[in-house]
């Protein structure tokens, strides 16, 4: 019998909506449409694949607002600003992605010689496996359903369990606008049909946004198949303030940045570390920023953020506070400002902890909440020291007005994107990805298309040449 799944919204706890997970035989009948329909999909020119990816798109933003309610009810974002990410952040970055298809998909021409024409085409892997997580739902498959759908593959996109809807409309959508019917298909998987699935033979490349414990897992899942991987994995943010930044614009930024989407960002800053000539004057500024950010229901107001993903995230977050406060750390923000924010609920204050130390876990481990660590230093040395004390390596950033020492800084700092005066923030144009347990592999800009394409070489002796 199939395995049934709850989607309880943080919102209020209760049941929003339930799935069932795919079947052995549905699984199984899913990849074989997904073969069937890449070999119809991949001999579709690039113009006029790059042509139906848009108008999904397009079908995805014209209902951008019962898609925003239906995120606000699984992953409690404010509905006031849900739809957003598909009008804006999805619609911009789609439309990016499938523009540098013509120029990177291209083939690659080389100088004829003596009768032999040669070139190099970027081919489709086959079939590609996203596994997306729930804190971005629609910007995320864009990233791995996107570059794949474009350069010819097959997508079976699965949705974290807590945001199942949103795999489904994007699949919708992708067959109103004339993608093969199985070339992109949403499929609710067990972790256990999962690890089978990608260890099967039948995926070649898996695409990847989540927990470093999940990434590992889908890493030794394939250890025996022949599958590739581009893997996003968190991360612990540091942010370095220097002694000449503007302390003023600097704290009303990073207060910003650690609260927005409650802090459920994989580049959300976590970790702040403050030169000790300015560490007073940047507290004080931070704590009257912080203090201005609201909480509250998202769909009954119109807070600057809303519940966490779920009660049990949210009181692994109130474990980490209790372990920083027995170790030394000191509360910026008064506690108990939010009547909503109540134990046992998803909602949690945002909350800033001061005088912090490495001995704490919200100065070293994943939060994924509006929570945050801010410890003074003596030098740009120690600060780089404490910087590279994680495990996580995602990004970084430094505030000063010296971007010769921002750059020696950052030369120093184990991460896969480097920040200047700016935090929380993927550029589509650069790389992205991590270091240590960040990542492995990258996407974003033209590593996106390589990374779901192999190159073939073409060597056409087209005429005998003479000696």
């Amino acid at each position: 019998m199939a395995e049934t799944f709850s989607v309880i919204t943080p919102v209020d706890g209760s049941v929003y909506t339930q799935r069932t997970f795919a079947t052995g035989a549905e699984i199984a009948e899913a990849v074989r449409k997904a073969k069937k329909a890449q070999l119809e999909w991949k001999r579709v020119p690039l113009a006029e694949r790059m042509a139906r990816c848009q108008k999904a798109v397009d079908i995805l933003v014209s209902r951008a607002g019962p898609l925003g309610e239906e995120v606000t009810w699984q992953m409690g974002r404010p509905l006031h600003v849900a739809a957003a990410e598909i009008t804006s952040g999805y619609q911009r970055r789609a439309r990016h992605f499938i523009s540098l298809a013509r120029n990177i998909l291209a083939p690659v021409e080389l100088p004829e010689e003596r009768g032999v024409t040669r070139f190099i085409r970027h081919e489709p892997l086959g079939i590609v496996l996203s596994i997306i997580t729930w804190n971005y739902p629609y910007a995320n498959a864009t990233l791995a359903s996107l570059y794949p759908l474009v350069a010819g593959n097959a997508v079976l996109l699965k949705h974290s369990p807590q945001s199942p809807t949103v795999a489904e409309q994007v699949a919708r959508a992708f067959t109103e606008a004339g993608v093969p019917d199985g070339a992109l298909q949403a499929l609710h998987l067990t972790n256990e049909d999962t690890g089978r699935l990608i260890g099967s033979g039948d995926i070649q490349h898996v695409e990847f946004i989540g927990s470093n414990m999940a990434g590992q897992a889908i890493v030794a899942a394939g250890a025996h198949a022949r599958v590739s991987y581009s893997l996003e994995m968190g991360g612990k943010d540091p942010g370095y303030v220097r002694p000449d930044a503007d302390i003023d614009a600097t704290a009303k930024t990073m207060a910003y940045d650690f609260t927005d989407n409650s802090g459920q960002s994989c580049c959300a800053l976590g970790r702040i570390y403050v030169h000790e000539q300015v560490y007073d004057r940047f507290v004080e500024a931070f704590r009257e920023s912080a203090a201005k950010i609201t909480l509250g229901h998202p769909i009954e107001e119109k807070p600057d953020i809303g519940p966490v993903v779920s009660v049990a995230a949210a009181n692994k977050m109130r474990g980490q506070l209790a372990d920083a406060r027995s170790k030394g750390g000191r509360l910026l923000l008064p506690e108990n400002r939010f009547d909503i924010a109540r134990p046992g609920t998803a909602y949690i204050e945002p909350q800033v902890v001061f005088d912090a130390n490495h001995m704490m876990d919200l100065a070293t481990k994943e939060t994924f909440g509006p929570l945050i660590c801010v410890t003074k230093v003596s030098s740009d040395d120690a600060a780089v020291e404490l910087m590279n004390d994680t495990e996580f390596g995602l990004t970084a950033s430094v505030w000063t007005k010296d971007v010769d020492a921002a750059m020696r800084i950052g030369d120093q700092i184990s991460s896969g994107t480097f920040l200047l005066n700016r935090c929380n923030h993927s550029d589509i144009n650069l790389p992205w990805g991590g270091r240590k347990t960040s990542g492995l592999g990258y996407v974003g800009g033209e590593l996106g298309y390589l990374r779901v394409t192999t190159p073939r070489g073409y060597h056409l002796h087209t005429g005998f040449a003479e000696d």
